[in-house]
């Protein structure tokens, strides 16, 4: 019974309950409106000011996001900064609900308090520009 008591302790506290950590990046927390997407398989930029539709991501202190278009939620996100994988150390969005057919995980690559960058993971997709 020692022995399996043992074991157990030993499984146990190898194990991380989450795989991830969320952050607190105060400066992500807020809304932030689009300016621009750039990329994809024809390298297309596409500005704000040039489309019949307007984006907008809500990042929150909980490690929640929300991505509209038109003021619609279109995808949920939890935000954290990954341990392990490819992406390790990047702080990224991992899709939890999406009214969108394709559920693509989003890398933060930069941020300050009046611009924030961010890609699709994934080959010839975009990279989007918000503002505050």
């Amino acid at each position: 019974m020692k022995y399996l008591l043992f074991v157990s302790v030993i499984v146990l506290s190898s194990c991380s309950l989450f795989d991830n950590e969320q952050i607190d990046e105060p400066q992500l927390i807020g809304v932030w409106e689009w300016e621009e997407s750039y990329g994809g398989f024809a390298g297309m930029h596409i500005h704000s000011d040039s489309v019949d539709y307007s984006m907008q991501l809500r990042l929150l202190a909980s490690g929640k996001a929300s991505w509209y278009k038109n003021g619609e939620k279109t995808q949920e996100y939890e935000v954290y900064r990954a341990k392990e994988g490819d992406l390790k150390g990047e702080l990224i969005m991992k899709p939890v609900a999406s009214t969108e057919s394709a559920k693509i995980v989003k890398v933060i690559y930069e941020y300050d308090g009046a611009t924030l960058k961010i890609n699709d993971y994934c080959v010839d997709c975009y990279s989007y520009v918000f503002v505050r």
